[in-house]
Parts: C-alpha cells; sequence; structure tokens
C-alpha cells in the first residue's frame, strides 16, 4: 500500500533569500512592491498575477496548505489590494489572458490584459475609459485609462501599435503616430476580434487626433466616421 505524502507549505520568500537567489536588479524590483513585499514580511502566501499558469497553479496550491488564521488575513490583505478574495482572485487570473502588470505609487495595482475577453474589459475599469495597443495582427492590448500610451510601454513592456482610446460610451479616438498609416489601420481592425468582445463595428470614431504626437493628418481620416467605415474604407473607394 502506497504511503500518502501530505504537502507542506512552503513560505514565501523573505527579501533578503530574493536578493540570495534572484539577484540584486530583481530584489530592487520587489523590495517595494507592496505585494511582494507583504509576502516577504509576513511569510504568508498571496495569490496575484504571476508569469503564467504553471506558477499561478503552484501558488493557488500552496495558498491551500496555510493554515486557517493566515488564509483570513490573506483574504482580507487580497481584499485591500484586488477588491476580492483570493480565490475570486485565482479563478480571474486562471481564465484570464493578463499581460502583465505594476503597482502605481497610489498602491492600486494596474493590468494589462493582451485579447481580452468581454470580462476582461469589464475588468478595466476607470473613469476615464480605457486606453489600447492595435497591433497590425489584430492583437489588442487594454488598460486602465489612466495610464497614458506613452507611460503604458514602460510599465507594462508592450510592443508599438495603433494608440487607440475607448471611452465610457464606447466612442473611439485613434491618436495618429508617424509610423501608423491609414493602411495599418484598415489591416488592424480587420484582423482584431477580441475588440469586437465589446465594442461593436457601428462604434463612432470621435476623432483621429494628430495633435497630440504633432502628425500630419491626411483628408480621408475625415470621411471616416464608424470602425465599419475604417474597415471598408478601401472597397468603398475602389467601388
Amino acid at each position: 500500500m502506497k504511503r500518502l505524502i501530505k504537502s507542506i507549505y512552503q513560505k514565501p520568500y523573505t527579501l533578503e533569500e530574493i536578493k540570495q537567489n534572484y539577484g540584486e536588479d530583481i530584489y530592487n524590483k520587489l523590495k517595494n512592491d507592496p505585494i511582494h513585499k507583504w509576502r516577504a514580511e509576513t511569510g504568508i502566501e498571496l495569490i496575484h498575477q504571476e508569469p503564467n499558469k504553471k506558477e499561478l497553479n503552484r501558488i493557488w496550491k500552496n495558498w491551500n496548505q496555510m493554515n486557517v488564521r493566515d488564509k483570513k488575513k490573506s483574504d482580507l490583505k487580497s481584499l485591500k489590494l484586488f477588491n476580492m478574495t483570493n480565490e475570486e482572485n485565482f479563478k480571474r487570473l486562471i481564465k484570464s489572458e493578463i499581460f502583465t502588470g505594476f503597482t502605481g505609487l497610489n498602491g492600486k495595482y494596474y493590468e494589462c490584459f493582451i485579447n481580452p475577453s468581454y470580462k476582461d474589459w469589464l475588468a478595466v475599469s476607470s473613469l476615464l475609459g480605457r486606453r489600447c495597443i492595435l497591433l497590425r495582427n489584430g492583437d489588442l492590448y487594454i488598460w486602465d485609462g489612466n495610464i497614458t500610451h506613452k507611460d503604458a510601454y514602460g510599465y507594462f513592456n508592450i510592443p508599438m501599435g495603433a494608440h487607440l482610446f475607448i471611452e465610457h460610451q464606447n466612442n473611439i479616438i485613434i491618436y495618429l503616430t508617424s509610423d501608423i498609416d491609414l493602411d495599418y489601420l484598415i489591416e488592424a481592425f480587420k484582423n482584431t476580434t477580441s475588440l469586437y468582445n465589446y465594442v461593436n463595428k457601428d462604434a463612432q470614431i470621435e476623432e483621429f487626433n494628430a495633435t497630440i504626437y504633432k502628425t500630419k493628418k491626411d483628408d480621408k481620416f475625415d470621411e471616416i466616421k464608424t470602425i465599419n467605415n475604417l474597415i471598408n474604407y478601401n472597397e468603398v473607394d475602389n467601388a
């Protein structure tokens, strides 16, 4: 008869152990992060975004090995940081396609989703709306509207693409940059699918803004009022 081996809870690394195992650069990055700092100082597991689903499953299994008292402490911290329990956060993260995230100076944790589902769109809430980067191949990155596109490149390390701002009424502003032309936008809006998990193709394009990045705007942009106008522009033009 095989002997059953009970899993043992493993405390998260202390800050000193992080420095020893991962080096000075990783240590300096994590020592002021409220999630990792709390885990390191308390020895209590806390469900948070991980680089991959395997690591997320590992810390969830580890969380379940904790005693009841520490689970309650962890849930209180999770509610404070994420407005949800650890179990709720795990169920959300395991289904979501989160690209990366960071903790702002205000203590709020900001996430960037790639090719978001409808639920992912709802998870990115802001009084300002949502900002996006849309690539030619249709890949879409979305995040809280409080983080500018310029800052998002540094915080999220996302690739260059078309800059979109989506208001609460789902009207869209497209910020024109020197490396994004009309053909790029037509192809990108044709190739994307995740944008239409939330935004209708009849949605208004409120503005093609050339002021922010001081670019020249082709007169053709003035003819385009909706996403459908943009997608079908060449077909209409050649008819």
